[in-house]
């Protein structure tokens, strides 16, 4: 189960998180990369909306370009300042 924030967790984390580099790592597997563009808290948990530059799907690749995912799945390569 993700782990549920704060409001002040929330706050501290989406800190310059717009506009960072992630990738989501499947079983130690780096399957794609992609850019943040807004964030959420959604009943205590953070999500992130990630447009990939490399999609990790392999169906329907066109379609799941962008998609909201948990924060926890997530590996940040570069982060805004």
């Amino acid at each position: 189960m993700a782990a549920r924030y704060t409001p002040d967790e929330y706050k501290e984390l989406g800190e310059n998180l717009i506009g960072s580099l992630v990738s989501l790592d499947v079983d130690g597997e780096n399957c794609g990369v992609g850019v943040v563009v807004k964030h959420r808290r959604w009943y205590g948990h953070f999500h992130v909306y990630v447009f990939w530059i490399t999609t990790p799907y392999f169906k329907f690749k066109l379609e799941r370009q962008t998609g909201w995912h948990e924060f926890e799945r997530l590996t940040i390569l570069s982060k805004c300042s």
